[in-house]
């Protein structure tokens, strides 16, 4: 039952990641289609079909480590050193106590619905550039049924503040929502919360799925022409703010 809860709260993860970045469009396509493992194990097996054709413009300054690997230049996926992640871009750092699931490169890859030997920088960036939302860190913890990713995506309107954002994308998310056909009694709407020590504008997301309820969560970062977002989904509506305060800011 837990592993099932996991497995739809990921669905959230990525119907919530998906719509955000389409502030300002008519795209409501359902983001259902991701591989969403339970709880996964091994890297996907399957070739990709069609090598990437398009390279990143600007060369990465520092060369990857076992942790960080070489993305484009503009899009920052942060650095993972054990259980603690890190992101100069959106100035946070977050580190997951005992307990929590982190998920690895292959993972996220099936995430993403990406085979690992496609999530490079060229696989990255020609998603990112062609309207995609690309998830780059996700924890679970299966004791909660809880989860929280982070992903970027091309700002379609750039320039936007966050409230804007906010404001915009409540409505798309509960249509996502809708179109998965998993989700009952969706309410979406905006709410002041505080993360890192500064208020942000959010969206707050209640459903039900067999008669369980569930609450989603979700900041939108906006940086230059990219959006950040951290999306949090649990079944206990005070665990939102105890997962956000995992988070510090670097300062």
């Amino acid at each position: 039952m837990r592993k099932r809860m996991i497995a739809l709260l990921l669905l959230l993860v990525i119907a919530l990641a998906a719509c955000a970045p389409k502030t300002g469009t008519t795209d409501t396509e359902a983001a259902t289609e991701a591989s969403i493992p339970a709880k996964p194990t091994e890297a996907p097996t399957e070739a990709p079909t069609e090598a990437p054709t398009e390279a990143p413009t600007e060369a990465p300054t520092e060369a990857p480590t076992e942790t960080q690997q070489q993305y484009p230049a503009d899009v920052d996926l942060g650095s993972l050193d054990g259980s603690a992640y890190k992101n100069e871009t959106i100035g946070v750092t977050g580190t997951f106590p005992s307990g929590w699931y982190i998920y690895s490169e292959n993972e996220i890859a099936a995430l993403n619905n990406m085979v690992v030997q496609a999530f490079d920088s060229a696989g990255i960036s020609t998603a990112i550039e062609n309207g995609g939302s690309v998830i780059f860190f996700c924890a679970a913890q299966t004791a909660s049924m809880s989860s929280v990713n982070i992903a970027a995506s091309k700002m379609m309107l750039p320039g936007l503040d966050e409230a804007t954002i906010v404001t915009l994308s409540a409505a798309q998310v509960k249509s996502q929502l809708e179109q998965t056909g998993m989700m009952q009694n969706i309410v979406s709407e905006t709410v002041e919360l505080e993360f890192c020590g500064q208020k942000h504008p959010a969206i707050s997301v209640t459903c039900e799925t067999s008669g369980i309820q569930l609450y989603e969560t979700v900041l939108c970062l906006p940086r230059g022409d990219l959006l950040y977002t951290i999306t949090i989904s649990t079944t206990q509506e005070s665990k939102s703010a105890e997962i956000l305060n995992l988070f510090e800011s670097l300062g």
